[in-house]
């Protein structure tokens, strides 16, 4: 089935030739950086685990990761490989998350994402861009719930229904997406959304990153603290260079 980002609240998007080499020079930049951090050659990012001793603390280790990308700007990279769709959205008027986010699950580790929507506290007006660095399938990959599932699964959070009944709905009904390396999934911050335990060999790695129109409602996580500009249409740019 094909989800529709308007009607369901997500969907699956595929990079042309010249962004697919754009997304290659960042995972390369991911490997290297991640490299130097842990001081071991990465060859494949899939065989992370492989690499990490049991004592190791995985999330400092990602935080340095995270810092070390940031500090090389590839906020700007990103935005040329997803310009297009994103303007379609949002206009040319865009703010993005000022941080980019870096997700390591490596095989069977307790620590995933559970079942949560972004919006409150994030505005309803953002949308997410959740880029893989690997193939991911089966439990390795994302899971969504429609936007008529979510407000079943907000009702049920609202009568304080059982926990267990509601993760069974959410397992039941949840949208499970294979993602390729070279697919990327825009998801509204409305959505409920989890990973779940990765059973499968492969450690994932994803990028994850938020967009909004500049002059939408921001929600707890504000303009100039959390967002920045990142493309201005030709009335906002005559109206900056007046000033």
């Amino acid at each position: 089935m094909k989800y529709n980002l308007y009607k369901h609240g997500f969907q699956k998007f595929y990079l042309n030739k010249k962004n697919f080499k754009n997304l290659n020079k960042i995972k390369t930049l991911t490997k290297n950086l991640s490299s130097a951090v842990i001081k071991k050659k990465i060859h494949k990012v899939e065989n992370f685990h492989n690499l990490i001793k049991p004592g190791d603390n995985l999330n400092n280790i990602k935080l340095k990761i995270i810092s070390e990308l940031n500090k090389k700007k590839i906020n700007n990279i990103l935005f040329s490989i997803l310009k297009e769709n994103l303007i379609e959205i949002f206009g040319p008027d865009i703010a993005v998350q000022k941080k980019i986010n870096l997700v390591i699950q490596r095989p069977f580790d307790p620590n995933y994402v559970t079942l949560h929507k972004d919006s409150p506290p994030n505005s309803p007006y953002e949308l997410v861009v959740w880029i893989p660095l690997m193939n991911c399938k089966r439990t390795n990959a994302f899971k969504f719930l429609t936007i008529k599932d979510s407000k079943k699964i907000e009702n049920m959070f609202k009568k304080n229904e059982n926990e267990k009944k509601i993760k069974d709905f959410a397992d039941k009904h949840s949208c499970s997406i294979n993602t390729n390396f070279g697919e990327f999934i825009i998801f509204w911050t409305g959505v409920y959304h989890f990973s779940g335990l990765n059973s499968e060999k492969d450690t994932r790695w994803s990028l994850n990153l938020r967009y909004k129109n500049l002059f939408s409602p921001y929600g707890a996580k504000g303009f100039l603290d959390f967002f920045e500009p990142i493309n201005y249409s030709k009335l906002t740019n005559l109206n900056i260079n007046l000033k």
